[in-house]
This record gives C-alpha cells, structure tokens and sequence, in this order.
C-alpha cells in the first residue's frame, strides 16, 4: 500500500498488527519482543511518503528477507535485534559505523578480516568438521 502512496492506510494495518501483539507475552517469547520492534520502528519510517520511500520500504524489504529465510539481517535498531548475530556481523557492522562515521577512514581487507580471525581462533577452519567426525563417532 505504502508503495503506492496509501501511506495511511499501510500505516492503519501495521498499527492494527501491533494492537494484536499486545496481549503476547513479550518478556517470556523474545521474536514476539523482536517483532513488536520492528513494527514500532516501520511505523516511525512512515510518518511521511518522503521518509517511507528513503528509508522505510528499504527497512520493510529487508524484513521480508530477513522472515522469508529465518534470518536475521541487520537493520534498524540493531542492539536490540541481534538474534543470530556472528563474531563477523558484529565486526562488519562496527567496520560499517566507523565507514558511517568517516568514509575516509579505510577499511580491512578480506584478507586483513581473515587473517584477523584465523589468529583469534586457529581451529576455525576445521571446527566444523571435527565437529561433523566427533558426531559421527559417537552414534551407536
């Protein structure tokens, strides 16, 4: 609706899908925490049609994603939405606030992130499988 230009009506069943999660127990399911959220910060992104298609159609596509495959993708407001945050997301999303913060500041290479990475934790490369043996070697 919003992306053709029925702002107040998309806003009036994204507010209407907010009311049906109020009853949800929030502090014991935190993906219904994580959703409310999310609607929260939509509703914020379509105070205008200029804002909604600046920053909020390029939020809600990216929640979409994010639900069609079960993933988290970083977005938003993200200290509150980390549910399957990794090491390197964290990294690559620090790396891009200081980009935010000054683009003149380089970067990392891959390889500079990789070689980073393979110091932290030397078994990295081989976990999985070890872990995939150990597994087999234990079933009955």
């Amino acid at each position: 609706m919003a992306d053709i230009n029925e702002l107040r009506n998309a806003r009036y069943m994204l507010f209407e899908s907010h009311i049906s999660l109020e009853d949800a127990d929030v502090e014991s399911n935190p993906l219904v925490k994580m959703l409310k959220s999310e609607q929260q910060q939509l509703l914020q992104l379509m105070k205008s049609q200029e804002i909604y298609e600046k920053q909020g159609r390029p939020f809600a596509l990216s929640s979409e994603t994010s639900h069609d495959r079960q993933r988290f993708a970083a977005r938003g407001d993200v200290e509150s939405l980390r549910l399957f945050a990794t090491p390197r997301m964290d990294k690559y999303l620090k790396q891009a606030k200081s980009f935010d913060e000054d683009p003149s500041k380089p970067l990392p290479s891959v390889d500079e992130d990789e070689k980073e990475e393979l110091a932290a934790n030397p078994l990295a490369p081989i976990a999985g499988a070890i872990s995939f043996y150990l597994q087999l070697a234990m079933k009955p």
